[in-house]
This record gives C-alpha cells, sequence and structure tokens, in this order.
C-alpha cells in the first residue's frame, strides 16, 4: 500500500506499463531521463491488441482471453527489442478492478506532530475496516477478492486543506482515501502470464480511476472538479471528481463494440461489414445513400449510449451535481459520438441553466508537454497518462 501524494518519488528509471480494459490490452515501455535537471519521459514502444471475445462469455472465459491477448501483445514487444525493462505496471480498468472513497480521522486532546507513521497506521485502520466490511457482505466484491490498491486523495488539519501534512501539528488530522480491490485469481493469472515473457519481472497493479484522476489533477490545476469518461469496448466508466478528490464512479455496459453492435443490427449487416462502413464514412468515401442510413444507425446508437450514460449518472447520487468539465479518456480516435451524445439530453436533468458544460477528449497532444513519444511507437491516450503516473506518483 502507498501513501501515493506524501510519498517520495523513487528514482530514473525505464519501466513497462500495461492497461487491460475490457476489450484491450495496450503496451509501453517508457525511458525516464533528464533535460537540462528536469524529469523527461519518452515512450520507447507502444501497441494495442483488442482482445478476441470468447463465444461464451464468462469472467473465466474473458480472463482466459485477455492472458491470450496479454501474452501475444508481450511477445510483440520481445520481438522488437533485446531488453524489456523488469519493472511492469499494470492499470486495471472495468471489470477487472472496483474501486472506493473511504474517509478516515483521528483526534487528540492536545497537539500531536503527523508523521508518515501517523498516516500510516491511519491507512491500516480503514483498510482493516474496509475489507472486513466487504468479507461481511460478499454481494460487493464476491469472496475471491484482494486489496490491491490504498491511496491517499486529501488531508485536513484541524478542519484546513495541507498539500503536504507530515512533519505538522494538529489536534485533528482527516484523510480521504481511494481503496481499489480486484480478483485474487486475475491477478495471480496475470502476473504469471507477465512473468512467463518477461524475466523476473516486478509486477504492481493500479486502477485506472485513481491513475486518471490523479494525472488529470496535475495536468488541469485549475479545475478541482470534473467528469471523467473512460470508454473501452464493451463498458464505460463515470467517475466524478469534487474538490479535487475522486466522490463517486460506476461501470456500465456500453463502449465502442456495443455501438457496432446496435449498427450491424439496424443495417441487418454483420459487425466486419459496419467496421469497414465506419472507415469509408470516416474517410469521407461511403457513397451517399448508405452514408445517411449509417448515419441513422449511429444516431440511435448514441442515443442508446446517452440513455445509460445518465441513467448511470443517476444512479450515482439523488443529489449529484455534474462539474462543468468533463474528459473523455479512450484508446480509440472515433469518439466524436461520445461527445454528442454527453451534449444530449442526458445531462440536461443535471444541467445548471447559466451553464454550459466544457467536454475534453483527451489526446496526446494535451499529455505532449510531460511525455514524448518515439517515431513509430503509437500514440495511445490511456498508456500515456498511465506512464505519466508511474513516473510521477508509482
Amino acid at each position: 500500500m502507498s501513501m501515493a501524494l506524501f510519498g517520495k518519488k523513487k528514482t530514473q528509471h525505464d519501466f513497462v506499463v500495461i492497461t487491460i480494459d475490457s476489450g484491450s490490452v495496450g503496451v509501453a515501455v517508457v525511458a525516464e531521463t533528464e533535460v537540462e535537471n528536469v524529469p523527461a519521459r519518452h515512450v520507447v514502444f507502444s501497441a494495442r491488441e483488442s482482445i478476441v471475445r470468447p463465444d461464451s462469455i464468462t469472467m473465466e472465459s474473458y480472463l482466459s482471453a485477455t492472458q491470450t491477448t496479454l501474452v501475444k501483445i508481450l511477445q510483440t514487444l520481445a520481438s522488437t527489442t533485446t531488453k524489456i525493462p523488469r519493472d511492469v505496471h499494470v492499470v486495471l480498468s472495468s471489470p477487472w478492478q472496483s474501486s472506493q472513497t473511504r474517509f478516515v480521522s483521528l483526534s487528540k486532546e492536545s497537539t500531536f506532530k503527523i508523521t508518515e507513521k501517523v498516516i500510516h497506521e491511519l491507512m491500516q485502520k480503514e483498510e482493516a475496516v474496509f475489507v472486513g466490511e466487504a468479507k461481511a457482505n460478499p454481494s460487493l466484491f464476491g469472496s475471491d477478492f484482494t486489496l490491491f490498491e490504498s491511496k491517499t486523495m486529501n488531508a485536513t488539519l484541524n478542519g484546513y486543506p495541507i498539500n503536504e501534512p507530515i512533519g505538522k501539528s494538529a489536534k485533528t488530522i482527516e484523510l480521504v482515501l481511494h481503496l481499489s480491490v480486484a480478483s485474487h485469481t486475475a491477478l495471480a493469472l496475470l502476473t504469471k502470464s507477465i512473468q512467463g515473457e518477461v524475466g523476473h519481472a516486478h509486477v504492481s497493479f493500479h486502477s485506472s480511476v485513481f491513475t486518471y484522476f490523479a494525472q488529470l489533477r496535475d495536468i488541469f490545476p485549475e479545475i478541482k472538479s470534473f467528469l471523467i469518461i473512460e470508454i473501452s469496448d464493451a463498458l464505460s466508466e463515470v467517475t466524478i471528481v469534487e474538490s479535487s478528490a475522486l466522490s463517486q464512479s460506476i461501470s456500465f455496459p456500453g463502449g465502442f463494440q456495443t455501438q457496432t453492435e446496435t449498427v450491424a443490427k439496424q443495417l441487418g449487416r454483420t459487425q466486419k461489414e459496419v467496421a469497414m462502413y465506419m472507415r469509408m464514412y470516416a474517410d469521407g468515401t461511403l457513397e451517399q445513400k448508405l452514408r445517411h442510413t449509417l448515419e441513422d444507425a449511429l444516431t440511435i446508437a448514441t442515443k442508446d449510449w446517452a440513455v445509460l450514460f445518465g441513467q448511470a449518472l443517476s444512479s450515482l447520487s439523488k443529489e449529484v451535481l455534474v462539474p462543468d468539465a468533463i474528459f473523455l479518456v479512450s484508446g480509440s480516435t472515433d469518439v466524436a459520438w461520445v461527445a454528442e451524445a454527453v451534449k444530449s439530453e442526458a445531462l440536461q436533468d443535471y444541467k445548471i441553466a447559466s451553464h454550459a458544460f466544457n467536454f475534453l477528449s483527451l489526446t496526446s497532444a494535451h499529455v505532449s508537454e510531460f511525455i514524448t513519444v518515439a517515431t513509430g511507437a503509437t500514440h495511445d491516450v490511456p498508456l500515456e497518462l498511465s506512464a505519466l503516473y508511474v513516473s510521477t506518483k508509482a
């Protein structure tokens, strides 16, 4: 477990970052250097491979398909380089992890000094409570779960926010924590797959929820509250950040693959044909009649996702206030329909009359100041955000 924002970053080194979501596995090799005494990160290699969905979808079959894709992409990496770093960081998205925000505090009658030990003991206490609650209620995470991530997001001393509490004195300290769990079996099998391809690899796991939150908060420090939408092939995840801390998060069925399936059903075509039509549509080479038909089908698919998106927001909280700033994180560049869906009626119930939503689909240009990508390597926002997180906080 880690104190995240209050710990010291280790020395520079090269590392591998892997992202795993509901539809793909991404991998990048990152080199850390210094340019005029300023830390710099450079993506030496990157690639993303789609997970072949099994005919019968269970968590066991999907995990097996994910392992197969993971091994395949690591073998591709091995064929392009003579040395793979042993430090491997895996960032998990839904459905591979679940997270909660927790609050813990300590008060004394007299002033006491805040030390790393004090914070560590507070975190351990809350972790034990969290695990105990989860074991007593298997409907939360099942019985095969393990706590793999514990991070501090915010701290207050005597009721006042503070960036660095260690070394200060107070009568009361309050911490906002982020705790993440995953299937113990899944983590063990993913680790085994990685170590089978990367000799003596040291594997660490992180949640995409905290990873993307932490980096977006750093990249856009003036924005204290925002919404994160993470979309993969089969699932979308919505996270609300309030006052620079994760508030609530939820995933729902619906993503790029779901959109393709809906369009295929509307057109009476195969998904492979629809994928070809959409590429031609994007290139402007699709003939006019089919173009209009495809647009009608895409409108239906977009509205379907918008409805699920609105329902997800409703389930987060009856009194949820959606922040004005909305960030989209995705490994795909085909995201224009998401902006349309977000700006549709799905958000009208949450809109303050005088405010307009500021929607930003993140691209490599938004992180190019902090990380560079080698010629020939693929620009991939989830991988680049994850690499920045590992380099600065993990």
